[in-house]
C-alpha cells in the first residue's frame, strides 16, 4: 500500500503520478525557434542541445510562423475560483474578442 504522502501527491495532481512537465520561458522558446530558423541549425540538434523535446520544438515552431513572436508566449489562464457558474464562458468570450 501506498504511504498517505504520496496518495495526497497524487490526489493534488489530478491522478497523475509521473513527474511535472517542465515550463519553459518565452525567452527559452524563442532561442530555441531562432537556434532553427536563423541560425539554420537541425532541429534534432537544437531539441538535444536545449532539451526540448521534437514535438515542442515542432509545436512552438508552428506558432512561430503562424504568429511571430507572440505566438511564443504562454496564453493568459482564465480566472481561479469564484465568479458564478458560467464566469468560465465570459472569460473564453472576454479572450476572443
Amino acid at each position: 500500500m501506498e504511504d498517505k504522502e504520496q496518495v495526497e501527491k497524487t490526489v493534488k495532481r489530478g491522478g497523475r503520478t509521473g513527474p511535472r512537465r517542465k515550463r519553459y520561458t518565452y525567452e527559452e522558446k524563442l532561442r530555441a525557434v531562432k537556434l532553427h530558423v536563423e541560425e539554420g541549425f537541425n532541429a534534432a540538434l537544437v531539441c538535444q542541445e536545449t532539451g526540448v523535446s521534437p514535438s515542442s520544438l515542432g509545436a512552438w515552431l508552428a506558432e512561430y510562423r503562424k504568429r511571430g513572436e507572440v505566438g511564443l508566449k504562454r496564453e493568459s489562464a482564465p480566472p481561479r475560483g469564484g465568479g458564478g457558474p458560467d464566469s468560465r464562458v465570459r472569460w473564453w468570450r472576454r479572450s476572443w474578442s
